[in-house]
């Protein structure tokens, strides 16, 4: 499942997919998507599940206007009509915050991304572990987040060793998926691929 980036961005590369194992049911919201097509953001609704989860894909190129973007990204979001969904933001949003990385300078997108999930209540989760490398290796910054407005229900948060510049983030999602069913875990995966700019995989 795909959104390639538009070939007038004069970028190289670029674009988000997911890569869905065999099995697990879902579909492409693109009603939950930016109709504009710049905005590299893409959702996926997981139906194997009792309680509705949405999971998006997001890049943001550093060219890109955060205050565009992340206010695009919060109208997504916000067309959610379900109080008791399950939303996960996977991504490179090319935002940093000492909050969530000591060694990090606070970026402007960074401080906005920060007020933006205080003020609707979301939790980012990868905390105080680079995930960019400089092609040098002597600079690094915390970059791929992880952000969920049920924080409770992440686990085994982990990275792996840079498979481009970033390193691979995995997690694990409770849900859901029957009534009177046991909870069942959905893992995800946020990975920086050379030939998609970004793709998560269920």
């Amino acid at each position: 499942v795909s959104r390639d980036r538009p070939s007038q961005v004069a970028l190289r590369g670029g674009g988000v997919a997911f890569l869905v194992r065999p099995g697990v049911s879902h579909v492409r919201r693109p009603d939950l998507e930016p109709p504009d097509a710049a905005f590299e953001i893409l959702c996926i609704q997981v139906k194997a599940c009792q309680s509705n989860v949405y999971v998006f894909c997001c890049y943001r190129p550093p060219p890109q206007d955060h205050n565009t973007f992340l206010s695009a990204l919060r109208e997504s979001v916000s067309s959610i009509r379900d109080p008791t969904a399950t939303v996960v933001l996977l991504g490179d949003f090319n935002a940093c915050h000492r909050d969530w990385c000591q060694h990090d300078a606070t970026t402007a997108a960074g401080r906005y991304l920060f007020d933006l999930l205080d003020d609707i209540g979301y939790t980012q989760l990868v905390r105080d572990r680079p995930t960019r490398f400089s092609a040098t290796g002597q600079s690094s910054s915390l970059l791929d987040l992880v952000i969920c407005n049920q924080p409770f229900l992440v686990s085994n948060l982990t990275t792996l060793p840079p498979v481009s510049d970033h390193c691979p983030v995995f997690l694990d999602l409770c849900v859901q998926t029957g009534s009177g069913a046991a909870a069942a875990t959905v893992r995800l995966a946020c990975i920086q691929l050379c030939n998609y700019r970004l793709a998560s995989t269920l």
